[in-house]
């Protein structure tokens, strides 16, 4: 028989599955989602991915004005680019050149937890087949070259990672933080802080340290499936380590949105992470917003600490207001201090001469 989403079921199915009988659909407003049990990777199934990206189609091949999502493959079986992404403009990140450098073409081939931005002439629902990625913990190989070198990764998953459950190891000489962009970059690279009123805007993005996710209420702090995502690496050899049973079979990994760095969502109520005060600061104008996170913890130090404190990226877009914490030589979005008062805050005012 054929199996289609059916939401909170479980269900048996002797392996090899196929994709005519394994279908994970998914609609304008979110992914469907398999949590399975296939560390050998012999899983068949069509997958549905839609995609707000899109571009002006000049008829020649070309497009321009695009606004590009940033997805990954869900396949661990190499397949060309043609089989399922047909008319698609897509390329690949790079890491070790630490840019999109690489452009695909019909005979391309994708790999799992790599990154990839994808664009069309209209926004479309992607159908896809082949075997899902191995549910294996996957450690993967960063690339460094000075300072702060981006990285990008893809999760393969055809289910949500929960970025609470990362914990600081899982990140050899690399931020702890996931960085998450909504649509990827526009076509000016322009953008600011993801907001909770803003979700739909592209090139918003948000920082997300690790040890302090699960303490910042108003935001779904999870990577969606085929999502890719940044992270940073600060030293030579680094490497970031995904374990599926953490991350993925685990209570809170429940959006299923594709591409959506930011929206409303209920705070937790425990407090495993030792924060004792939160603060969030936003302001709001007629038509951008942006806002900070400033956390309290007893060991917390006044420099940055790894996986409870997170850089800002500053716009190109004058119009956007930006607030972040000021540390010096440094901007953060989020930072965690060991006290509140007498942190340091810049703003630079954008467009408005007034903010809520």
């Amino acid at each position: 028989g054929k199996v289609t989403n059916v939401k909170g079921a479980n269900f048996y199915a002797q392996l090899p599955t196929t994709p005519e009988n394994l279908f994970i659909a998914s609609n304008t407003s979110s992914n469907g989602a398999l949590i399975h049990n296939d560390a050998e990777g012999k899983t068949g199934a069509t997958v549905q991915m839609y995609s707000k990206a899109f571009g002006t189609d000049d008829g020649k091949g070309n497009v321009s004005n695009a606004v590009w999502q940033w997805v990954t493959t869900p396949y661990n079986d190499h397949q060309e680019v043609l089989h399922n992404y047909y008319g698609a403009w897509m390329f690949e990140y790079v890491n070790a050149n630490h840019g999109w450098t690489h452009q695909l073409y019909n005979s391309s081939t994708m790999d799992p937890f790599h990154a990839y931005a994808i664009t069309s002439g209209a926004k479309r629902t992607y159908t896809m087949d082949g075997t899902l990625a191995s549910t294996g913990n996957q450690t993967i190989d960063l690339a460094y070259t000075s300072g702060k070198s981006i990285n990008m990764v893809g999760n393969s998953w055809t289910a949500p990672i929960n970025i609470s459950k990362f914990e600081p190891g899982d990140f050899q000489n690399a931020e702890a933080s996931i960085i998450l962009f909504n649509t990827g970059l526009d076509a000016t690279g322009e953008g600011g802080a993801a907001t909770g009123d803003a979700d739909e805007s592209p090139a918003t993005y948000l920082t997300i340290p690790v040890k302090v996710a699960a303490e910042m209420a108003g935001v779904t702090t999870i990577i969606s499936s085929m999502q890719a995502f940044q992270v940073n690496a600060t030293a030579a050899n680094p490497s970031i380590t995904l374990n599926y049973d953490r991350l993925v079979r685990t209570e809170g990994s429940v959006n299923l949105k594709p591409m959506r760095a930011p929206s409303r969502a209920a705070a937790e109520e425990d407090n495993e992470s030792g924060i004792n005060e939160k603060l969030r600061i936003w302001v709001k104008g007629k038509r951008y917003s942006d806002f900070i996170y400033l956390f309290q913890h007893d060991d917390a130090t006044n420099g940055f600490d790894n996986g409870y404190d997170g850089l800002k990226y500053l716009s190109d877009n004058w119009d956007i207001p930006m607030l972040m914490a000021d540390m010096g030589n440094q901007f953060w979005q989020v930072s965690t201090q060991p006290a509140l008062v007498g942190t340091q805050l810049a703003f630079m005012q954008g467009e408005d001469t007034e903010y809520t």
